[in-house]
């Protein structure tokens, strides 16, 4: 909002919220406004206080500071962004390691090779068994 003098007291604002943008007429000896929010409630609107300001008046409320910035909890924040120009990262820097048969990309549990092994061996051993007796005794 911008306010101009327009005479002792009398102010024209611009309030450039409103599209067009709208001019009120403040007249701070009578204390009204043309949007007359200043005489329905008894506080000064918003262009009253463009007015003020602009008188250099001081207004009833104190100016307000921000408030007192404090550390968050948890992790912080990345500390930058990247820039447009700045290679990508890769997605792993890591590859999994088969310890069974030492392929890349897999582990025990998917390896392919170790469910032939595993059969293998159980053919073995249901060979060694005799066919008669049970090997939960």
């Amino acid at each position: 909002m911008t306010a101009m003098a327009s005479g002792d007291l009398h102010f024209q604002v611009k309030d450039k919220s409103y599209y067009p943008a709208r001019r009120f007429i403040v007249d701070l000896v009578s204390r009204s406004c043309d949007c007359g929010h200043w005489e329905l409630s008894g506080l000064p609107c918003a262009h009253a206080m463009a007015a003020i300001s602009h008188a250099r008046h001081t207004t009833e409320e104190p100016k307000l500071s921000p408030p007192e910035i404090t550390k968050k909890i948890g992790r912080p924040k990345k500390s930058r962004k990247r820039a447009a120009t700045e290679p990508v990262k890769k997605n792993r820097s890591f590859y999994v390691c088969c310890s069974f048969c030492s392929g890349m990309n897999h582990n025990v549990r998917r390896c392919a090779l170790r469910p032939s092994i595993a059969r293998q061996i159980r053919a073995q051993n249901q060979g060694l068994s005799e066919p008669g007796e049970s090997s939960n005794a």
